[in-house]
């Protein structure tokens, strides 16, 4: 599901990617990373407990020595806090983190992981969780094509015992806001 925004924005890029053309990582994506995996440590929020992971996780990635690494490890943290922050808001929720799939329909196979899906009285609710500086419009955000991938995949099977979806949102952890 990440790959159909690519699909929409640059087809040649999607297209180089889909064969292995990826380039390298830059730090903004490793502190995504980072962060991706606390948030699949601690499903039900706990600040305390996140804040020491991610205080841990920097120490034994990265430095603190230089001035680009301490602002690096600033805005990370604060990232951290807004997560933290996000899943203490929602720690009563029965949740499936970075659950995997694999849907073929028709001729096309949907596979991927999500990283948060909460399972509601009326359905599956899938969050996705973004480090990343740019925001969508409210329009975009609504029609995100990765979102409805999630949202697709829900319906036709994706998450055992449940056949409806509740909804989507982009969590955005640079700022704090959803969409």
């Amino acid at each position: 599901p990440s790959k159909v925004e690519w699909v929409e924005k640059c087809a040649l890029r999607w297209a180089f990617e889909s064969v292995g053309g990826t380039r390298e990582s830059t730090s903004a994506q490793e502190v995504g990373s980072l962060l991706h995996a606390i948030a699949e440590e601690h499903p039900h929020g706990d600040t305390e407990a996140i804040l020491a992971d991610f205080d841990a996780r920097w120490t034994a990635a990265y430095g603190l020595d230089t001035w680009p690494e301490r602002a690096a490890y600033a805005g990370g943290r604060e990232m951290a806090i807004r997560l933290a922050a996000y899943l203490d808001s929602r720690a009563d929720r029965e949740v499936l983190i970075e659950h995997p799939f694999k849907l073929e329909l028709g001729r096309a196979i949907l596979s991927g992981k999500a990283d948060r899906i909460e399972l509601r009285d009326d359905g599956a609710y899938v969050v996705d969780l973004k480090t990343g500086r740019s925001l969508p419009t409210a329009a975009e955000a609504a029609d995100n094509g990765q979102l409805a991938m999630y949202q697709l995949a829900v319906v036709e099977g994706a998450v055992p015992g449940v056949s409806a979806t509740a909804g989507a949102e982009l969590a955005y952890l640079s700022t704090g806001k959803a969409g």
